[in-house]
């Protein structure tokens, strides 16, 4: 199997391959249909200038004339009437002409072989050192009349620029490749950590990922992972402390139910003894009653998106039920409720939401003094719903209202374990207000006591 740094490597050699031979072919097209009759055209010109100045000139050694003509640059190919043939410069690779054409030129007719030579997709014609591809032409002198064919030579014309060209060519190839190579690895190498994470992942592994500043999708997504392994990492966390504090906190109601049980066993306990042990013991089970139906409750909010059985619910009366239900409760302590509550119906669960109130309500009257002030104010505003609680009591330091809604978090441990709190009540109020939409937010000194802001949508 293929590795993407194969891939990529292959691809850009093959896209390289692909465009210097599509580039070659757009030239050899430009040259057949452009550059080859402008060629033609300036052989042409040389070849009727070679004549003119040779017949004014009929004195000169012909031979000498045109080694000098060769030496500036070009092939002569000469034929005599009785077809013996001279060269002058390089020998023409291909020396296949026909007679027609040799006598055509004997006649005085200039031969254009040059514009009329073959069309070759894979070769251009300037290079093809061909006799047919040449201009030829007559020279007389008082013995006879000669056909004369020429054509540049590019390996005198451009012998250094042809030699340059090829250098430039090969180590544009050369290094072009090496940088292919380089290049590739540098966009697979964030790849394949990526992947190696992904694995280590997989096997349960922590992985730490730390982000780029590359600005390109590569950069984006290393830091997308970086930002999903670093919530992984904290999930995880999450899920050890949850099933730690799930095992404590289930673990301590068995101990007791467990060690008073085996006290019961003792035939020789007062019937008073047995009363109060059998209290302790069903107190605890309710305790892990309670703290089994929050964590069905919390299990269950965690995988619904949405809320489903949607229904106008008066809330200002849910709230005044809960607080007549917990009546004995708040007059035990001697509490001063104020409530404000017009006529406010919310959009949601009907259950789900006389929850909020029972959590929220409860820790107010836990939390509040002896003779405190509990005071409940409802309003509905034109684009939302809004509830305040607020109770006197003790503030809340200022560095723990930030992990107030995490569970089983406790502001007070000995006090909530006293009263038989989870630290679950908080976390299962932030999460049913969330999936109602809403919000909930906690404000809180010493001095002024704490403040629950609650908010729904419309």
């Amino acid at each position: 199997m293929k590795t993407l740094y194969q891939r990529i490597v292959a691809i850009t050699f093959l896209v390289m391959i692909v465009s210097i031979g599509v580039a070659f072919l757009i030239s050899n097209v430009y040259y057949q249909y452009h550059l080859k009759p402008i060629n033609d055209q300036k052989l042409t010109y040389v070849a009727k200038d070679i004549q003119q100045f040779y017949n004014e000139n009929p004195t000169l050694n012909q031979e000498s004339y045109f080694n000098h003509i060769s030496q500036l640059g070009y092939e002569i190919y000469q034929v005599k009437p009785d077809g013996t043939d001279i060269e002058y410069g390089d020998s023409f690779r291909k020396k296949t002409l026909e007679k027609e054409v040799i006598q055509s030129v004997l006649d005085g007719t200039i031969y254009h072989g040059i514009a009329n030579f073959p069309k070759s997709i894979f070769i251009t014609g300037f290079f093809d050192n061909d006799l047919r591809n040449t201009i030829g032409f007559p020279i007389e002198n008082s013995e006879q009349t000669s056909a004369v064919f020429i054509r540049s030579d590019p390996t005198k014309q451009f012998g250094e620029l042809r030699i340059f060209l090829v250098m430039l060519l090969v180590f544009s190839v050369l290094i072009g490749f090496i940088l292919i190579f380089l290049s590739s690895y540098f966009i697979v190498s964030p790849i394949k950590r990526l992947t190696t994470v992904t694995k280590e992942i997989t096997d349960g592994q922590s992985v730490e990922i730390h982000p780029t500043k590359r600005k390109d999708e590569i950069g984006q997504l290393t830091n997308s992972f970086a930002t999903m392994t670093t919530e992984l990492n904290k999930a995880e966390k999450a899920r050890q402390e949850f099933v730690a504090n799930v095992s404590h906190e289930i673990q301590t109601p068995l101990t007791s139910i467990q060690g008073f049980t085996s006290i019961l066993k003792d035939e020789k306990l007062s019937l008073e003894q047995r009363e109060n042990y059998l209290t302790i013991i069903e107190t605890e089970t309710s305790r892990l009653s309670s703290l089994t139906k929050q964590l069905l409750t919390l299990a269950y909010l965690d995988n619904e998106n949405q809320l489903i059985q949607k229904q106008s619910v008066a809330i200002h009366q849910q709230i005044k039920h809960y607080l007549k239900l917990m009546q004995w409760k708040w007059q035990e302590k001697d509490l001063y409720i104020v409530t404000e509550l017009p006529p406010t119906f919310v959009l949601g669960n009907e259950n789900f939401l006389y929850q909020i109130w029972q959590n929220l309500i409860t820790n107010a009257i836990r939390y509040a003094p002896q003779g405190g002030e509990i005071t409940i104010t409802l309003s509905d505003e034109a684009d939302q719903t809004l509830l305040t609680i607020y109770n006197n009591g003790p503030g809340i330091d200022p560095e723990k209202l930030p992990y107030l809604f995490d569970r089983f978090y406790r502001v007070d441990e000995n006090r909530s374990n006293a009263d038989g709190g989870s630290g679950l009540g908080l976390a299962i109020t932030k999460k049913i207000i969330q999936l109602h939409g809403g919000t909930i937010s906690v404000s809180s000194s010493d001095k002024t006591g704490t403040t629950f802001t609650i908010t729904f949508p419309k």
